[in-house]
């Protein structure tokens, strides 16, 4: 009879919450594009538009709705 192995599943967090000194510290800058970005991304196949406000993906050519 086989056995079944276990998984651990390990994750990256900013702050565990489990260190009360971890309340204090501001959050720091944690990277990625801004929001006001998101109109200009394709649905489709997820590239960013080089204009604004994009109509047509340049990659893949979907209609890319104004918002």
């Amino acid at each position: 009879m086989m056995r079944k192995k276990e998984l651990t599943l390990v994750t990256a967090t900013t702050g565990s919450g489990d260190d009360p000194a971890d309340a204090d510290d501001p959050p720091g800058d944690l990277g990625g594009e801004t929001v006001c970005w998101l109109p200009r991304v394709c649905d489709e196949c997820g590239r960013l538009s080089d204009s604004e406000p994009p109509t047509v993906c340049t990659n893949c050519g979907a209609a890319i709705p104004v918002a």
